[in-house]
């Protein structure tokens, strides 16, 4: 009887570890007395040689109480994976018992029969499986009840395992199994299906105060895009799977639902930069009132993102947050509200730049800086220095007049008329173009009374009385007017004199720069030296030329300057059969390096250029003069 032998093992066993219990008790004791630890081996070597004996027998009783339930009991309340690891692991415990009992052939005959009955029951494993495959459906029950011409499918609480091989459903194993695989491979498919909607519910919409706005914005969207590219990916590979017929329209539906969704994020998010681009410029009630058109549509679009995202930031759920009715359409028509937007926006600071080129050296958002606060004329100062290359910043009364212009070494020229931009009428771009030619205007004035002044006064000290472009212009024009007037009168001579004049001239101006002068005075007289010197070695070239006529190439391919002020203000700058007219642009106070041979042949393919409306940029070696010329 394998019950009674069983229990009569575990009662050995019990026996056997009391009797451990009470040695080490024994000796417990005798430590208290300082004797000696009694060993016992027996118990030892007793307990040995009983562990296969117990393991073979508690495998069989185990067995023995299980093989009812199996065959016997419902066949429904079966766990296949449980009976499947049961047998294996007991087949294996048998064949390791089986090795410590050789030579007992009692127990090897006992183990031989369990492990007989074990075999047996494998045989059914495959129908259980089958059977009880959680994929089966109500349909295939039916398709099995159809090829097999009998019911199959077990009945909760009655059908047992003993009943289905008395029906010989094992003699159908192989459909059984056919329809179970198909089965399991529909059920795996379901199974993702709803572990992609399970993963989705718990995601939500992180939002961001945006701000001083009042409203909200999206972040942090890649754990929700790279949601979207692993499951749109998963559900493409469903559809084409040979096992989808059942759930294909559940399938297209999901399918349709994450297309839909994403489109409706990424409607929402190209909706969300262009607002982000466009909600500081519209704030401004300057552009509102500039752009009547565009501010009503934006006013619509700003409507609808603040609602959208309130009802977000109330329910973040992505699910329900992008299951709105209309939603997607209502993103669609904003984005495209928002593109007529920056169409005239950008329509309206073409205009801005067509009425003033000079604008066209600033971005997009300098421009809008300036616009969106044309009440305020200082907001232009940031920028002027893109606009002009000379001036940093301009001088404003208490009443917001503009008189004079500052470079960025602060030299400071007065304006001969002062520049009112109110009287623009917030139109950056009109009194800009005001300030332009006061500029001009300023600067010509600047130098025709210099260039008066330079007859009267000693020129080491006119020449610190002046702006320093003015020194320089006015320094040219002598020099050719001077030069000129001698070689025609006196030819080769005329022309040594000149060259002695213009090293006096150089010496007088390099004994002032030696004197206590301001900053702004040395820069000037520096970069005079340099042109004064440049000019004493053209003379001194041309003397050792030979050049006694104003029509030798080698005067006539100077850089010369002419102006007559009774005449016309224009300034009209020669190089050999080009000429062009002096912008009278303020270019401040800057330094002079060095002026070089390269930089006079540079100067002649340059004018050449301009002469026929070309450009031209010097190209070489570093330190050849490039930035300089």
């Amino acid at each position: 009887n394998v019950e009674e032998t069983s229990a009569h093992v575990t009662e050995l066993k019990e026996q056997l570890e009391a009797a451990k219990q009470q040695g080490a008790l024994y000796n417990s004791r005798a430590v208290l007395f300082g004797w000696e630890q009694i060993e016992y081996p027996q118990l030892a070597e007793l307990e040995k040689a009983l562990e296969p004996h117990a393991n073979l027998w508690r495998i069989a009783a185990a067995f023995s109480r299980a093989h009812p339930t199996w065959m016997e009991g419902p066949v429904v309340e079966i766990s296949t994976e449980q009976v499947e690891q049961d047998v294996d692991e007991w087949r294996r415990q048998l064949y390791k018992v089986s090795k410590l009992l050789v030579g007992h052939e009692g127990p090897l005959g006992v183990i031989s029969q369990v492990r007989a009955k074990l075999d047996d029951f494998k045989e059914h494993l495959p129908l259980l499986a089958a059977v009880l495959n959680p994929g089966l459906r109500e349909r295939h029950w039916r398709h099995l009840d159809e090829t097999l011409g009998k019911s199959v499918k077990p009945q909760p609480g009655v059908t047992t395992l003993a009943m289905l091989l008395e029906e010989g459903v094992d003699k159908d194993l192989a459909a059984l199994q056919e329809v179970s695989e198909m089965a399991s491979k529909e059920h795996s498919l379901e199974k993702t299906l709803d572990k992609m909607l399970a993963e989705w519910r718990p995601v939500v919409f992180d939002t961001a105060e945006y701000r001083d706005t009042g409203t909200h914005i999206l972040r942090a969207l890649d754990e929700i895009q790279s949601l979207f590219d692993d499951h749109i990916v998963k559900t493409q590979a469903m559809r084409g799977s040979p096992f989808i017929r059942p759930f294909e329209a559940r399938v297209h539906a999901w399918e349709a639902k994450l297309i839909g969704m994403q489109e409706v994020i990424d409607e929402w998010l190209k909706c969300q930069s262009v607002w982000l681009y466009l909600e500081p410029i519209f704030s401004s009630e300057d552009i509102m009132r500039q752009m009547p058109q565009e501010a009503m549509r934006f006013t619509q679009v700003d409507r609808l993102w603040r609602k959208v995202m309130a009802s977000t930031v109330a329910k973040p759920n992505v699910l329900q947050a992008t299951a709105t009715e209309g939603l997607l359409a209502s993103w669609q028509e904003a984005n495209s509200k928002l593109d007529l937007i920056q169409k005239g926006l950008n329509d309206y600071l073409e205009a801005k730049r067509l009425s003033f080129a000079r604008l066209f050296f600033l971005s997009n958002d300098e421009l809008l800086q300036i616009l969106s606060e044309t009440k305020d004329p200082m907001r232009v100062q940031p920028h002027l220095k893109k606009c002009f290359e000379g001036i940093a910043s301009l001088d404003f009364t208490e009443g917001l007049l503009i008189t004079a212009m500052k470079s960025v070494e602060g030299e400071v020229v007065p304006l001969d008329a002062p520049v009112d931009p109110n009287a623009a009428n917030g139109m950056v771009e009109k009194w800009l173009l005001q300030v332009e030619d006061a500029m001009k205007q300023s600067v010509s004035t600047q130098i025709k009374r210099s260039e008066a002044a330079y007859k009267t006064s000693r020129r080491i000290d006119w020449a610190i009385e002046w702006p320093g472009m003015v020194v320089l212009v006015v320094d040219q024009i002598y020099w050719t007017r001077e030069a000129e007037v001698l070689i025609a009168e006196k030819g080769l001579q005329g022309a040594r004199e000149y060259e002695a004049t213009c090293s006096e001239q150089l010496n007088d101006i390099v004994r002032l720069v030696r004197s206590d002068l301001t900053k702004l005075q040395r820069t000037t007289l520096g970069a005079m030296v340099t042109m004064d010197v440049h000019g004493r070695d053209v003379l001194t070239s041309m003397v050792a030329a030979g050049v006694d006529k104003l029509n030798d190439f080698n005067w006539i391919s100077q850089l010369r300057y002419y102006y007559d002020p009774v005449r016309s203000t224009d300034i009209s700058i020669k190089m050999i059969s080009a000429e062009v007219k002096y912008g009278f642009e303020y270019l401040g106070n800057s330094f002079r390096l060095v002026v070089t041979s390269l930089t006079d042949r540079c100067y002649r393919t340059l004018m050449g250029a301009l002469q026929l409306n070309l450009g031209g940029a010097p190209e070489g070696p570093a330190g050849t003069g490039k930035t300089e010329t």
